[in-house]
């Protein structure tokens, strides 16, 4: 063991930072909320501050540790060795080792994933799981007893069959966890010391669509101490209260995939990672669960959050990267708080004119489209198209908006035309039909491109099954002119106009539209991946800037022309070039944003 000062941290007004020695398994808040042990993959536990990220402790544990927990009182800590097949446990308060169980002998198969500690903190519990991310598995588990005060193994064990939670935890003198029945979870428990099997107590219901034989492990989580159920299916995020058979969440879509979750000890705040940088916080309400804030990573993708028990700061983990928020007090002014927009799941939808003067902006699957005048600042036309936005276009005299079916032209104000001149579907010059009716199984708003010469459009919808699929239509006739599957989230057409290239799981990823001068059909050929094209969607500025990880805006140059808030810093998905403009479009925002940035 080591003490360390001066750890590098790195802050600004809302996060703190800091960067480990090697990559994080995970960390867990100690019982008082004051200090968080981070596993590390290589051979090392660190302890924070949990007010700084500052290190404080480091135990060289000498090989890689599955899992670690303080006792309820915070005074020990306790981790499995797994390579030495050994139970350690460490005062806190002290930084003497305590105990050091070898139990070779007996050591299941899986891996260790909860321990808990008897109220008296001489006997341990520890939960080993054996393939706990297949799908349909019947998730066998076992849990085993070890005395940390006589160092041994005290030879008792339980199967679990069908486990509902990937934890165990201390009720009394006994050890409890939940298993899945048939529409319920059922809570079971043991005492530490009996060889008696354990025996069922409670049987909990499960709500009417939560279908485990399609789920992993990790895609629910069960709070113990209020009986709820949290679990995600198909970008839906649900919470349910077992104990009064209702949901404290209805099914909310989250962008990107359902990632790790978490509740604070009382259950008061509920939080979510995504595949994205966004992590969702919701509070407890009279009602049930209402979204409080939202938090975007600087660290990456796939980040894994753990709210502190007394619900006063989240940590989230991505790779070696650790990052502290403090949850908003929800006394202070609105203004100070982040607050997401209403519609916090729908991204924006924005074009340039070519020549950009205008721009057109609309929250995805909304009915109102916005043209800017990017001279003055104010809209130029405001058009309620009584259809969900899919997609837009446009040229220095035309808008092409999609949605419904449709494909419909507006021509735009010119001149010194009245801002704000209203408009509906009845003053389209152009109407076109487009039929998806042989894909009954589309489901919800698609995403649509305009192709730059108006020829085409694209259409992407996911079926019920998640399967992307990517369409070509024309745009004068609406008729459906190729097709082809792929994980596809984001959808740009190249300059010309004969490819369309689409972003989603995978890296980026093109094809071509050739059209058969004899036959007159269409198909999409892949293009190779090294020719992705360098602007993107745009994602790149034509002039030169550049946005840096810490946010600063650069030019050409290199210059430092404007720093942007720390949750505007986004993957480049979330930026869209045009000439000197930059428009931000994360969807936590009440509007879109579009700076100029004027040359040097």
């Amino acid at each position: 063991m080591r003490i360390v000062q001066g750890a590098p941290v790195t802050w600004d007004p809302v996060i703190a930072t800091t960067k480990c020695l090697t990559y994080i398994n995970h960390a867990v808040w100690s019982p008082c909320s004051r200090f968080i042990a981070v596993v590390l993959e290589s051979d090392g536990i660190q302890i924070l501050d949990a007010a700084t990220l500052e290190e404080l402790v480091w135990l060289d544990v000498g090989e890689p540790s599955q899992e670690v927990a303080f006792s309820p009182d915070g005074h020990l800590l306790t981790w499995v060795v797994k390579w030495a097949s050994a139970i350690m446990s460490l005062d806190v308060q002290t930084g003497i080792e305590v105990s050091n169980v070898f139990a070779d002998s007996v050591w299941p198969d899986g891996v260790a994933y909860s321990i808990t500690h008897s109220k008296c903190k001489t006997m341990i519990g520890v939960l080993f799981i054996d393939d706990p991310y297949n799908a349909g598995s019947t998730h066998d588990s076992t849990i085993c007893i070890y005395n940390i005060h006589t160092h041994t193994h005290t030879q008792i064990s339980h199967v679990i069959k069908r486990l509902a939670h990937y934890s165990i935890w201390t009720h009394g003198d006994c050890i409890q966890f939940a298993t899945l029945g048939l529409g319920a979870i059922n809570i079971w428990e043991v005492e530490f010391t009996s060889e008696d099997p354990p025996r069922q107590i409670k049987s909990l219901p499960t709500p009417n669509n939560f279908d485990t034989e399609s789920l992993p492990l990790f895609a629910f989580l069960f709070f113990p101490p209020l009986s709820r159920l949290a679990y995600g299916k198909e970008h839906l995020l649900n919470v349910w209260d077992c104990q009064h058979s209702k949901h404290l969440l209805n099914p909310v879509a989250i962008p990107g995939s359902i990632d790790m979750m978490t509740f604070s000890s009382d259950g008061c705040f509920f939080a979510c990672g995504t595949t994205s940088r966004d992590i969702y916080l919701w509070k407890e309400s009279p009602t049930g669960y209402i979204l409080h804030q939202i938090f975007t990573s600087r660290a990456g993708k796939d980040c894994v959050p753990s709210l502190s028990p007394n619900g006063q700061s989240i940590v989230v983990t991505e790779l070696d990267i650790i990052e502290l928020w403090h949850i908003t007090d929800p006394t202070i002014t609105p203004s100070s708080v982040l607050v997401p927009a209403p519609w916090y799941d729908k991204y924006f939808i924005l074009g340039f004119s070519p020549d950009g003067s205008l721009a057109a902006v609309v929250r995805w699957a909304e009915t109102t489209v916005t043209v800017l005048n990017l001279k003055s600042g104010v809209p130029q036309l405001v058009i309620e198209t009584g259809m969900k936005v899919s997609g837009l276009g446009m040229t220095e005299s035309t808008i092409i908006i999609v949605g419904d079916g449709k494909i419909i032209v507006w021509k735009l104000p010119m001149g010194d035309q009245v801002p704000n001149t209203r408009a509906n579907i009845s003053d389209g010059d152009q109407i076109t039909t487009y039929d998806y009716s042989p894909f009954p199984e589309w489901t919800g708003t698609p995403l649509a491109s305009v192709s730059p010469d108006f020829n085409y459009i694209a259409v992407v919808n996911h079926s019920n099954t998640s399967t992307s699929y990517l369409n070509i239509y024309d745009v004068f006739t609406g008729e459906h002119l190729a097709s082809t599957k792929g994980q596809v989230d984001g959808l740009w057409f190249t300059p010309d106009g004969h490819e369309v290239w689409a972003s989603g799981r995978e890296p980026l990823y093109g094809w071509e539209i050739i059209k058969n001068s004899e036959s007159n059909l269409h198909v999409l050929e892949p293009v190779d991946q090294a020719g992705v094209p360098l602007r993107g969607c745009p994602w790149k500025s034509s002039c030169g800037h550049n946005v840096t990880e810490e946010g600063w805006i650069l030019s050409s140059s290199g210059k430092h022309l404007l720093w942007l808030p720390h949750h505007w810093r986004l993957d480049q998905e979330r930026f869209m070039w045009h000439g000197q403009f930059l428009a931000v479009l994360h969807h936590t925002l009440p509007d879109a944003i579009i700076l100029e940035l004027l040359e040097e």
